[in-house]
């Protein structure tokens, strides 16, 4: 179970989203972490990003979208 929950909220973020994921994926800790990203119906490319990384990594990041 993680210890920490990163929450990224995302809007429109094409451009800028992978990087930021990256950077938060390649923080080195000694205790669980979690991303929870919240897409909010963008009309941009921006949940194609959050679902390739939802997918890469399942244990790791919980996709919430917005119906």
């Amino acid at each position: 179970m993680p210890l920490v929950s990163v929450i990224v909220t995302t809007y429109n973020h094409e451009p800028y989203l992978a990087e930021a994921l990256d950077a938060i994926l390649a923080q080195r800790c000694d205790f669980g972490v979690e991303i929870i990203l919240g897409e909010d119906c963008s009309t941009d490319g921006t949940l194609g990003v959050c679902k390739k990384f939802a997918d890469l990594y399942p244990a790791q990041i919980v996709l919430i979208t917005s119906p």
